[in-house]
């Protein structure tokens, strides 16, 4: 089975080594859109053979033109099953990613979706490690978000909606969507607010990236008394079976 990970980028090479470490390791095939990045990601990609194209969104954080790249990526390839999440992401599961995929396939889903996490930086000292050794503290965005589809139900994106022709979704609860957007960093969240905003001023409706406008507003810094501790939560222990080097 052919299972694709197709990921759009930008100045990611502070994480982007540790994503497809990660997805290679699950044996899931990676695919990157480098949005022209500056910090020598592209230059990273070349040189461990990453599959990976160039593409020019005129130096703006177009989600919609990037998702329309994404999507004929995807049609060209021709993957049985599509991951959808982000750069700065990793689905944690309590047995392998492309065993759950196949399972799901082989019992008639077309689709397989999870809580969606997201990590926040509540203060803690940014190093050059992996920020999953460091960033513990965390917020359900959504308890059922579609992370993996059929390629051949596809139908659209609908900004971080996933429609599918006649969807049939595999639930698990117990797995999740880690996301460490927010982590990586004021000036790396100030980089992508102002392509958020070239964007804007291009057309692109606000609601795409409303909430850099309040992370902004708090510098980027949020309190971890209004958080829950990962390490305390159901989800620790399928995410200790996939970050096995987290355990000391």
């Amino acid at each position: 089975m052919y299972i694709l990970n197709p990921i759009f980028c930008y100045n990611s090479l502070d994480i982007l080594p540790y994503v497809i470490d990660y997805y290679q390791k699950e044996n899931i095939e990676m695919y990157i859109l480098d949005n022209y990045s500056t910090d020598k990601t592209w230059e990273f990609l070349q040189k461990n053979k990453i599959p990976s194209k160039k593409i020019d969104t005129n130096e703006t954080f177009n989600i919609q033109l990037l998702l329309k790249y994404r999507v004929n990526v995807i049609k060209d390839l021709k993957p049985d099953w599509v991951i959808r999440v982000g750069i700065d992401c990793f689905i944690t599961t309590f047995k392998p990613l492309r065993k759950i995929i196949e399972e799901a396939d082989s019992e008639g889903y077309n689709s397989i979706s999870m809580p969606f996490i997201r990590l926040w930086n509540t203060g803690e000292k940014l190093t050059d490690q992996d920020p999953r050794k460091v960033f513990f503290n965390y917020s359900i965005v959504s308890k059922s978000f579609i992370c993996a589809y059929k390629f051949a139900n596809f139908k659209k994106y609908d900004g971080d909606k996933t429609r599918l022709k006649n969807k049939n979704v595999k639930k698990l609860v117990i797995s999740c969507i880690l996301d460490y957007g927010n982590t990586r960093g004021k000036e790396k969240r100030e980089e992508e607010y102002k392509r958020r905003q070239l964007a804007w001023d291009q057309g692109l409706p606000k609601k795409y990236g409303v909430h850099y406008i309040e992370a902004s507003k708090k510098g980027w810094v949020w309190d971890i008394k209004k958080l829950n501790d990962i390490r305390k939560s159901k989800y620790w222990d399928s995410i200790c079976e996939r970050f096995n080097y987290l355990e000391e």
